[in-house]
C-alpha cells in the first residue's frame, strides 16, 4: 500500500482497513508478558491525526514511549510524548513549529464492567489481553499543545513584570496618595 492518507482512498472498506491498521499499531498485547516493566516505542506524524480530525495544528512529527509496569493485579501505563507542531502565531499570524512535550500516567485495572473509566484509572475486562492506546496518545499529544501560542520573536518582546493585575499601571508623581482611598483603609485596620 503506497503512502496514501485515509481521506485519499476512495474505497470504503480500504479506508477502514488503513484506518484500523494505523490504530492497531498503538495496541499493546500484554497477555503473556511478565511481571516488571515493559517499553514500546513510536513515531506518530500526520497519517495518525489524520484518523482524529479535531486538532488545530498542522505537520505533526511525535515520537510516543508508552512504558507498561505489569503488576498481579493492575497495570500502570505512562504515555511520554515528544515532538512538535506547526501553528499559528496568536499575535503575528506567522507559522512556527511549536515544541510539545508530555507525559500522562494511567492505571488500568480488572473488572467486570468495562465502561468504568475516568481520566486516570481504566477498568477493563478480565477476557482481554490488547490495551488499545491510540485514543490515549492523541489526547495526551492534542492536550499537551498550549491554547496560547506566541511565535519566539513575539514572546521575546513582552517584558516581564511590565503589567502585573492589581498594581496601579501609573504613580502619582505630585505626592499625596488619593483621600478617598482613606476610609477604605482605616474599614480594613478595624
Amino acid at each position: 500500500m503506497n503512502e496514501s492518507s485515509p481521506n485519499e482512498i476512495e474505497n470504503p472498506r480500504l479506508r477502514a482497513a488503513f484506518a484500523e491498521s494505523e490504530l492497531k499499531a498503538l495496541g499493546l498485547e500484554f497477555q503473556g508478558l511478565a511481571l516488571g516493566e515493559h517499553r514500546w516505542d513510536f513515531s506518530v506524524g500526520a497519517r495518525f491525526f489524520e484518523l482524529f480530525p479535531e486538532q488545530d495544528f498542522r505537520e505533526p512529527e511525535f515520537s510516543v514511549a508508552l512504558v507498561l509496569n505489569k503488576q498481579t493485579s493492575l497495570f500502570e501505563l505512562s504515555i511520554e510524548i515528544a515532538g512538535s507542531v506547526e501553528v499559528d502565531c496568536d499575535r503575528s499570524l506567522r507559522t512556527f513549529r511549536m515544541p510539545v512535550e508530555a507525559k500522562r500516567e494511567l492505571v488500568i485495572r480488572f473488572a467486570d464492567v468495562g465502561d468504568l473509566t475516568d481520566d486516570e484509572l481504566v477498568f477493563i475486562t478480565p477476557e482481554e489481553h490488547r490495551l488499545e492506546t491510540a485514543q490515549w496518545v492523541y489526547e495526551t499529544i492534542a492536550s499537551a499543545v498550549p491554547i496560547k501560542r506566541l511565535h519566539p520573536e513575539e514572546a521575546a518582546k513582552d517584558e516581564p513584570g511590565r503589567w502585573e493585575f492589581g498594581q496601579p499601571t501609573h504613580t502619582d508623581e505630585g505626592g499625596d496618595p488619593d483621600p478617598r482611598w482613606d476610609k477604605l483603609k482605616d474599614l480594613l485596620n478595624s
